[in-house]
């Protein structure tokens, strides 16, 4: 074993390390939470001029957040108690989810199936 790996099964109490320590040298969270704050930016409080912008919209994010567990763990807030990446990430998502059935109705429409 290295400095740089750790292994365990069950609660990490024997290692000698802690669960914020595992987490702080596993990920870089400043990282993750950066890029989250500039999808934030990107993508939040937008109107859309058509359904057609809707529809790139929401694929553009759907693609940003499928690239984000290379950077995100998305370890549990027990773990992560005052990381803001965690509610930015679930505004990210309540977003997708609230263009999903507009996004989708207009995909159909373009490619004619109902």
């Amino acid at each position: 074993m290295t400095d740089n790996t750790v292994t365990f099964v069950g609660p990490i109490g024997q290692p000698g390390i802690t669960e914020a320590e595992l987490v702080r040298r596993s990920w870089d969270l400043d990282e993750a939470e950066k890029v989250y704050d500039e999808l934030l930016a990107r993508f939040d409080v937008r109107g859309f001029a058509s359904d057609d912008e809707l529809l790139l919209t929401h694929l553009q994010l759907a693609d940003s957040l499928r690239r984000m567990p290379y950077l995100d763990p998305r370890l549990p807030e027990v773990l992560l108690p005052d990381w803001a990446g965690l509610r930015t990430a679930k505004r990210l998502r309540d977003l997708r989810t609230e263009w999903t059935p507009a996004a989708h109705a207009r995909w159909r429409e373009i490619a004619g199936v109902e």
